[in-house]
């Protein structure tokens, strides 16, 4: 929630595509999922600028044809669910384990 004030905002996104990458690289299954938390002290409720900015990068970065993207703008969640994953309903058990650790979904 807090700011760096090093106003490199791309740096930071960068870094975090290049996680998802990586992990999606080592990992040929894998989904993803966060949530795009409030700036403090900005009274903020749904669909948050981060929420936003993070939201406009997914679907510029992942492919709808690689990730199913769900979005839950009240809550500021986003879940990339991987389409070549083929577990029976991944979709509801990583539904479930956001759930599980964030009292908010």
């Amino acid at each position: 929630q807090r700011l760096t004030n090093f106003r490199d905002v791309s740096k930071v996104l960068r870094t975090c595509i290049d996680i998802l990458v990586h992990c999606y690289e080592k990992n040929p299954f894998a989904s993803f999922g966060f949530t795009g938390a409030p700036i403090a002290n900005i009274n903020e409720s749904d669909n948050n600028k981060r929420f936003r900015v993070y939201r406009a990068i997914m679907n510029r970065f992942f492919s709808p044809e690689q990730f199913n993207h769900l979005v839950f703008e009240k809550e500021n969640v986003y879940l990339l669910i991987n389409t070549d994953n083929k577990e029976a309903d991944v979709k509801s058990k990583i539904i479930n384990f956001f759930s599980t650790h964030y009292e908010f979904l």
